[in-house]
């Protein structure tokens, strides 16, 4: 059997997560789990042993990464479009692998960064020398952003068991050493039971970031004295936290590669554009009548109109 995990990562404002209705430290409907606390074991109904290292309650950036699920995740996709038309989520990437049952999977979201550095660039808030980086002068490469390492397990009664491994990083230029900046790195590792085509999401990681505009009115904010008056700063504090959904979909048939799951999907909806004029047919005749009311009155206004000589004769 083969399992599709589809992902996305994106950045929310603190309020999203509770407006999406997210369960942070879940406990599966129908199961035996436990959840006391960090690192806490509970026993699911199919005889597995459940490892969870996630807290019962809402995440902060002192608890660092944790898990949680969608209570409701059939309409995500619309509530994630509605949410970045309004500004409060900015899905960074949408990335999608299909893998055999009990194999890893590997997916990565990030940027690459080029430092001329002389030594070995720091991990961790302690400033702990990072094996990334080769020393030596010149140019080092870096890798920041988003990595998860998933590897499912199909259980019994289409629950899909997952070991999530997730490592997050980001430069810290701020506390940079002769110029070369601290990576701020995060690991979360955990193992939860999901239901075939449940989300369950990876969140808890905060970004403070300052913004400043400087607004001004062209030609009279250079004035020498009242220029001043027509220019101004605006100042801004975001909090955002990086979330990252993982949905996990079990394959029917051995031999489906990812290109035939792509292409299924994509038929999928072309039938379902193909059935618009059945499920909602007043609609589908409205526009027809429409469509053909136009084509008429052209075919009239050419058709019908008189001739110039017929024209000039009525004049007489």
């Amino acid at each position: 059997s083969q399992v599709l995990i589809e992902a996305k990562i994106l950045e929310s404002t603190r309020s999203f997560s509770r407006a999406l209705g997210i369960q942070w430290g879940f406990t599966p409907p129908g199961s035996r789990v436990a959840i006391q606390g960090v690192n806490a074991v509970g026993t699911a109904d199919s005889g597995r042993t459940l490892m969870t290292n996630f807290p019962a309650t809402s995440p902060t950036s002192g608890l660092g990464l944790v898990i949680g699920r969608i209570a409701d995740g059939s309409n995500l996709d619309i509530q994630l479009s509605a949410a970045e038309q309004r500004g409060d989520v900015y899905v960074i990437s949408d990335p999608s692998i299909v893998t055999s049952n009990g194999m890893s999977a590997k997916i990565r979201s990030g940027t690459k960064l080029l430092i001329n550095a002389a030594g070995n660039i720091n991990i961790g808030t302690e400033g702990s020398a990072a094996s990334g980086g080769s020393g030596g002068a010149g140019l080092q490469e870096v890798e920041t952003g988003v990595e998860l390492n998933v590897t499912p397990q199909i259980s019994q009664n289409h629950y899909v068991k997952l070991t999530i491994s997730a490592i997050t990083s980001q430069p810290d230029f701020s506390r940079a050493v002769q110029g070369i900046p601290t990576i701020i790195d995060n690991t979360a590792q955990t193992t939860v039971l999901v239901r075939d085509g449940e989300t369950t999401v990876i969140g808890g990681l905060s970004k403070f970031s300052e913004n400043i505009q400087d607004k001004r009115v062209p030609g009279f904010s250079r004035l020498p004295i009242m220029g001043n008056l027509f220019r101004s700063k605006d100042k801004r504090l975001e909090n955002t936290e990086l979330m990252v959904f993982v949905k996990p979909s079990i394959v029917k048939g051995d031999s489906l590669a990812p290109a035939q799951v792509r292409v299924h999907e994509v038929e999928e909806r072309r039938q379902m554009m193909q059935l618009e004029p059945l499920v909602n047919p007043k609609k589908a005749k409205a526009k027809t009548v429409s469509e053909n009311r136009r084509a008429s009155r052209g075919n009239k206004y050419i058709q019908h109109r008189p001739p110039a000589d017929q024209e000039v004769k009525k004049e007489k």
